[in-house]
């Protein structure tokens, strides 16, 4: 999750697992995402979306089989559909965020892709495929989680939530469109010697613990 505050952007964060592990068995894969799944319609909705992105990190853990997972991030220039990548704003675990601009609004925005390196490579075509079809339920299980995540947060107007616009299927992968939010991080204020006193610190606290409320007051 990712909370913006005035210029500072926070975000969640947890120590990096370690990558070489045991494949974990696809029975704790399927139990991971049952333990916070509920079917309605005949699609996989996410109760607790938080706990589903935290046990597919879990997964993603245990799966991860290659010193050199890399995934070369979408070049600069490339378009999908009216968004056109202008160049990597971060790279995680889970996905890249990528500077693109909107040529039908005409407006920069933050483009994420979902994209586990341990799991898939990327062709010249930027069609993204599995490694291994050993690893086929635990991208599944991320794609779920990805697109449920974007629909929760396309629910919410507030100013301490980033908010999805749109979000989409393709290249065998998934997007979303959120605000992009120009600021400095809060650790590299604090890395260039940064300090807070208490009125400070109310006025980067409260927004975000508003937003928290926000989100659990529908159930997240």
């Amino acid at each position: 999750w990712c909370f913006v505050a005035q210029t500072v952007t926070f975000v969640h964060h947890r120590p990096e697992r370690a990558r070489h592990r045991l494949p974990r068995q696809p029975d704790r894969v399927a139990q991971a995402a049952g333990e916070n799944a509920v079917a309605a319609g005949g699609e996989v909705q996410f109760v607790d979306a938080g706990a589903a992105l935290l046990d597919l990190e879990a997964a993603l853990g245990d799966v991860a089989q290659r010193s050199d997972a890399h995934i070369e991030p979408l070049p600069v220039g490339t378009r999908l559909g009216e968004f056109e990548v202008r160049r990597v704003l971060g790279v995680g675990g889970f996905g890249i965020v990528y500077l693109a601009f909107d040529h039908l609004l005409e407006r920069e925005v933050a483009l994420k892709e979902y994209m586990p390196s341990t799991l898939v490579d990327r062709a010249e075509t930027m069609h993204v495929s599995l490694i291994s079809q050993a690893n086929a339920d635990t991208f599944a299980l991320g794609l779920r989680s990805f697109v449920n995540e974007a629909r929760l947060l396309a629910r919410f107007d507030h100013p301490s939530l980033v908010k999805v616009h749109r979000f989409w299927e393709g290249n065998g992968t998934a997007y979303m469109v959120m605000d992009f939010e120009d600021g400095l991080s809060l650790s590299k204020l604090l890395r260039d010697g940064r300090r807070f006193n208490e009125h400070s610190l109310k006025a980067l606290i409260i927004p975000i613990a508003e937003g928290l409320d926000r989100a659990h007051r529908v159930g997240v």
